[in-house]
């Protein structure tokens, strides 16, 4: 069963984030501009959006696999579409449909291994789950560049979305859900289910830690090579090596910390709280330290072990306060917010790099962001 979601959520992420090798190519072929690209990138955020906010609340009524399997169908499709697209619009339209197509699979599949997995096992079997989101990405750097560099566009989308297919329906036919029926039956279907929720304590720290750890991770994931170009002075093709240290880093990091927060009696909370801090640190050390080819290396390996590892721990953490029947309520619900910053953060973060002419500002702030919610997380703990 967990060699059938990590699947599931690998081939899913290869697919989301494989905008950034294809991306070239489709501007070159329907001729338009990078604003256009992030438009596409834009679209498809913005309907994963859309797809938690309707899905978080009518998970627990249905089981996991029906939601997965259609959210990867509906992926599988929208890559079918982009390779037969003809103009910008069909790009669009694609790309909103991936996006909806997206945004079961995170829920669902933490859905599955909450289910599958006793205490004991959790953390581990969902760091290796969720590992395979970086993982992912790692993937699509290879995978999109091999294959359109060898066969035609409708070609490389048709495989891809062919192997999404695929890979739905053998999650389809071979995942046995394990759920109690009758605590399904009385999970509550709305958005006024979640409203207990936004009314706890723990469930607020969650949620505000996820949002400002998920803008540090995807300020990562999107501006490390143009980071690294801006202050080494290096080649974009020498700090894309450093980006897939990074993208590695985080995958051993998620499945690594939960591990070690286990052996060494560490709750999920206290391992997701020292990864921001942590990557806090990095980041304004990285403001200020010349960057040498060994720093760059060590200090993508860190950051990318606390800056994409804790997600893990972070699901885990919501599984923890949510009741056993409203577990894909609680978790999509923090998903949804955590894909709003999502959305926002390369646009905040593009506007002050280009205003300051320096990433420095962009880490500070991110950097107060990340303390100013633990400070306030802590002190609501506490009752201070």
């Amino acid at each position: 069963m967990l060699t059938l979601v990590t699947l599931a959520q690998l081939v899913s992420a290869l697919a989301s984030q494989g905008i950034g090798v294809w991306g070239g190519m489709a501007q070159q072929r329907y001729s338009f501009g990078v604003g256009q690209l992030g438009v596409l990138a834009g679209i498809a955020n913005a309907t994963t959006i859309l797809g938690m906010f309707l899905l978080a609340p009518r998970l627990d009524r249905h089981g996991e696999r029906a939601w997965l399997f259609l959210g990867m169908l509906l992926l599988g499709t929208a890559f079918l579409l982009l390779g037969q697209a003809t103009e910008y619009a069909g790009l669009v339209l694609a790309m909103a449909m991936a996006g909806l197509g997206y945004s079961p699979i995170q829920p669902a599949g933490s859905k599955a291994v909450y289910h599958w997995f006793g205490p004991q096992q959790r953390g581990p079997a969902m760091g290796i789950r969720q590992a395979a989101l970086p993982l992912g990405g790692a993937l699509a750097a290879v995978l999109f560049g091999w294959l359109l560099t060898r066969y035609s566009w409708a070609v490389t989308m048709s495989l891809i979305g062919g192997g999404l297919g695929l890979t739905a329906c053998a999650f389809r036919f071979c995942y046995q859900e394990k759920r109690d029926l009758a605590s399904q039956a009385q999970a509550r279907s709305g958005w006024r289910g979640l409203q207990e929720y936004l009314d706890n304590t723990a469930f607020r720290d969650a949620a505000a830690v996820g949002i400002v750890l998920v803008a540090a991770q995807t300020m990562l994931s999107v501006f490390w090579v143009a980071f690294i170009v801006g202050r080494s002075g290096g080649t974009v093709s020498e700090a894309a090596t450093y980006l897939m240290i990074l993208q590695l880093a985080g995958a051993f990091g998620r499945i690594a910390l939960p591990v070690l927060g286990q052996r060494l009696s560490i709750s999920h909370r206290d391992t997701v709280v020292a990864c921001g801090l942590l990557t806090a640190i990095i980041l304004v050390a990285l403001s200020f330290l010349p960057l040498s080819p060994s720093l760059l290396a060590g200090a993508s390996c860190l950051v990318g072990i606390v800056g994409f590892g804790w997600y893990g721990a972070w699901v885990v953490w919501l599984t923890e306060i949510a009741k056993p029947n409203e577990i894909g309520l609680v978790a999509g619900g923090a998903m949804t917010l955590n894909q709003v910053s999502i959305a926002l953060t390369p646009v905040v973060i593009g506007f002050v790099v280009d205003w300051s002419g320096d990433f420095v500002p962009a880490f500070a702030l991110l950097v107060v962001s990340i303390a100013s919610v633990l400070l306030w997380t802590r002190r609501e703990s506490t009752g201070r």
